[in-house]
């Protein structure tokens, strides 16, 4: 509790709501004492005490002393133990510190027959299990029902923390002191209603305010969506932070935790057995906590859980949550409420060293069914101005009211708005997510564009740009203009964005530019990455340790781009397009090949200077309850454990020398992540066809990556274009074993290491002669019978950034040896959770 009242822990979070309770109600109360030995006067320690037709109840410490919250002048209490008589006392529900005594109980058995094959306690626990599907809220309740969520983002710290800091001279009246040895800065209060029916969700009234208002929408999807989605402990796995944690009640749970049947109580004509949960491994990223489940149903009354702070978890501190359940009238379970509060530190505590800071993440749920949420609108005056009849309904709503530190956070909230550090570190942060940085009506970036090099062009400088979300919100205007030192050339883009009127999200997107073009960039990466950016392959290493491209040709470009979302889980993409391929002095289009007794030599005649290539592209996106963010003509797609699927065609033709040819190009790909306990696998599988002749730049080549970046859907030791094909298979299999050895190691399990693995393969043929166009450009080859495979192995979460990894080429072929490497060590800055 030291540790908890100096600094914002998620104890402390639940003591501010329980101050709260106590200020408006006024009859929130703790008994206290200590249970005795009639017979010796000794403590007992771990006695069971109950309230009478609760499930609220305390242990005694080893000593006989307990501490529990009542409500009310009175309180029926129940105290059992083993070998000991049963006391059922009123007592006063408030006062000094009292004694019970409990008298010793003579116990007469007959003969017992204990078989090592029989556990009650486990066949109590198999019945639960057994009726996980009948009780389960997600699967039983199809009714309309509504939640109303509330989630709190403080910045914390001891007393004084906040006093010398310079950014916030200027803003010391948004400081809160909940008590003498606590600070809390807020960052976010935001208040939502939601109306569910079956898988339709209807958002009925929102508000929230955030220090930084680019990021508002970002920090509260982060908090709701990833820190604390809604628990359901009937799934085998509960989503937090990205990853599955093993519930007590999955049908694995017995392999993971150690549960025993610790109490019982009579509560309105049904017994209730309370479990409590412990995990085998600490290491592991499981929960310890206890749950009530009813006789008869077998269903969860409650659930409290944390996170053991050995756990092997990034930035997380302290992680508890509670979940309550309600009978209905039919006699089903359904959610009542659930709470949930994390701790978050990017950086250990060590002594002499200045204090941590920590962002504290509380979230509360309550439910409530449509009859209820009626009367609160006829309850509420029809004649106030729609705000204050929303903010009037909420709180009619609410069944804890806002205590002191809310309603301070939101006054702090609109002081600190103004602080010119915020405002300059909303910006930056606002960038990393979205790729833009904000100057007025303004967008710089993305930043991934800013720079890069080949051999063509050198070292390349590029100013991008568009009009930002300040000058409209339903259209932009941007481009970009880039120079290479090499080939003394400027490249230029534009395009236009506009926010069709429709129901469901519609995008529409014009664009033109004259720039080039690597042939060993996937076409279809847009639809693999899915995020703001238009280069890069999510690894800075690479940017700065890769070989210069030599394969890169000119590529002028027209296109109108139609993006529309015809259900939230199925999304159409089309684009019809002109684009004119431009020849280079690294890869000329020849079309004959080079001559025999002059290898060198192109015959004369045999040079083309570009073709023209037309046609339209249609992409059909299938997920399933993903959640998505709308990033101001872009989305930012959160993490599903279902799959993603893609389906591509592209049908067009080629104008060459005053001949037309058709062609098609169709593509389907899978993307998911598994989670594995404390692990994943996250998996991409791609496949495609070319069907007719076309020339070589629109061949499929798998890209490689000549770096030391570990990329995550580019092959590590292939060269960067090697192989065509028209006919092809690419498979990425990334592994992390979250520490599944590695927290059995002793002197090593400390540091919080995790395995890592990954297995990259590609299979492709080259069917048609599509040379009698353009001859292949020289280091790439038809692909062959002969596959492409690599396998990696190594150690991730080194400083909690880095990971490492060997890799090797699996391939024997003569072929795959001169176009990769052997063997080498690849890295990846990775942070994650």
């Amino acid at each position: 509790m030291k540790n908890a009242i100096r600094n914002l822990t998620p104890t402390t979070v639940v003591l501010l709501i329980l101050l709260g309770t106590m200020g408006m109600n006024g009859k929130c109360q703790t008994i206290s004492g200590t249970v005795l030995d009639q017979s010796t006067g000794e403590g007992l320690g771990f006695v069971t005490l109950q309230l009478q037709g609760t499930t609220s109840g305390a242990f005694t410490d080893g000593d006989g002393n307990f501490s529990l919250p009542t409500q009310g002048d009175s309180v029926h209490l129940v105290v059992n133990y083993l070998g000991y008589q049963s006391l059922d006392t009123l007592l006063p529900g408030q006062g000094d510190h009292i004694q019970l005594y409990l008298q010793e109980e003579a116990i007469e058995m007959e003969t017992v027959n204990i078989s090592p094959s029989y556990s009650y306690e486990h066949q109590l626990f198999k019945k639960v299990l057994a009726h996980k599907k009948f009780n389960n809220p997600g699967k039983v309740w199809d009714q309309p029902y509504l939640d109303q969520s509330r989630t709190f983002v403080f910045l914390g710290g001891e007393a004084g923390s906040f006093d010398d800091k310079r950014w916030l001279r200027r803003s010391q009246d948004a400081v809160l002191t909940p008590n003498d040895s606590t600070q809390l800065l807020p960052v976010l209060v935001s208040e939502e209603l939601v109306r569910h029916k079956g898988r339709e969700q209807e958002q009925l009234h929102h508000q929230s305010h955030c220090v930084m208002e680019d990021m508002e929408d970002q920090i509260r999807s982060i908090a709701t969506r990833k820190l604390t989605a809604e628990l359901n402990f009937y799934q085998n796995q509960v989503d937090i932070m990205g990853k599955g944690f093993p519930s007590p009640l999955s049908s694995t749970a017995l392999l993971v935790y150690d549960i025993y049947l610790a109490d019982s109580n009579w509560v309105e004509d049904r017994w209730h057995y309370r479990f409590n949960f412990y995990p085998k491994q600490a290491k592991n990223i499981t929960f310890r906590g206890s749950f009530w489940v009813e006789d008869s149903s077998f269903a969860l009354v409650n659930i409290q859980a944390e996170l053991p702070s050995e756990a092997n978890l990034n930035f997380v501190q302290g992680l508890e949550m509670e979940v309550q359940y309600r009978k209905m009238p039919s006699g089903t379970w359904f959610y009542d409420s659930q709470y949930s509060a994390m701790q978050l530190v990017l950086r250990k505590e060590k002594a002499g060293k200045r204090p941590v800071q920590r962002y504290a993440v509380r979230r509360s749920i309550d439910y409530h069914e449509l009859a209820s949420y009626q009367q609160a609108v006829e309850a509420v005056d029809s004649e106030l101005a729609p705000e204050k009849r929303d903010a009037a309904l909420m709180q009619a709503l609410r069944r804890t009211p806002a205590d002191t530190i809310e309603q301070q956070a939101h006054q702090g909230i609109e002081i600190l708005r103004d602080n010119t550090f915020l405002k300059l570190l909303d910006g930056f942060t606002s960038m990393s997510l979205t790729g833009y940085y904000t100057v007025g009506i303004i967008d710089l970036g993305p930043y991934f564009d800013i720079y890069r090099q080949n051999r063509l062009e050198g070292h390349r400088v590029t100013l991008p740009f568009r009009t930002s979300e300040r000058l409209s919100k339903n259209f932009s205007v941007g481009g970009y203009l880039g120079y290479g030192t090499k080939s003394k050339a400027f490249k230029y883009g534009s395009h236009l964005n506009l926010r069709l009127p429709t129901r469901q999200r519609g995008i529409l997107t014009l664009r033109a530019y004259d720039d080039y073009f690597s042939l060993s960039q996937n076409k279809f990466i847009e639809f693999v990455q899915e995020n703001p950016f238009s280069q890069g392959d999510g690894n800075f290493i690479s940017a700065f340790t890769e070989a210069p491209n030599p394969y890169i040709v000119g590529r002028k470009h027209l296109s109108m781009n139609l993006q529309y979302q015809l259900h939230r889980d199925i999304g159409l993409t089309v684009r019809p397009f002109v684009n004119q391929y431009q020849a280079t002095s690294l890869v000329p289009f020849n079309t004959n090949p080079p001559s025999p007794e002059a290898p060198g030599f192109i015959p004369p005649g045999s040079y083309q200077e570009s073709f023209q290539n037309m046609g339209v592209l249609a992409d059909v996106r299938l997920s399933f309850d993903q959640d998505a963010d709308e990033l101001y003509f872009a989305r930012f797609y959160y993490g599903s454990r279902k799959p993603v699927l893609h389906l591509t065609a592209e049908v067009g033709q080629n104008l060459i020398q005053g001949e037309r040819k058709p062609y098609a190009h169709f593509q389907a790909s899978i993307k998911n992540r598994f989670s594995l306990g404390n692990g994943y696998l996250r998996m991409l599988v791609d496949a495609g066809y070319i069907a007719g002749k076309v020339p070589f730049p629109l061949l499929h080549m798998p890209r490689g990556s000549q770096s030391l970046g570990l990329a995550r859907y580019n092959y590590s030791l292939l060269n960067q274009a090697s192989v065509a094909a028209d006919l092809y298979t690419n498979a990425y299999l990334e592994f992390n074993g979250g520490g599944v050895l590695f927290n059995r190691l002793p002197g090593i399990r400390r540091l919080n290491l995790r395995e890592s693995a990954s297995f990259k393969s590609f299979y492709g043929r080259l069917l048609q002669d599509h040379s009698s166009i353009y001859q292949l450009p020289a280091g790439i080859v038809p692909a062959s019978n002969a596959p492409y495979c690599e396998v990696g192995i190594g150690v991730s979460n080194i400083f909690k950034l880095l990971r490492v990894e060997y890799v090797r080429r699996m391939s024997p072929s003569p072929l795959m040896q001169s176009l990769s490497s052997k063997h080498g060590v690849r890295l990846r800055v990775q942070v994650s959770f």
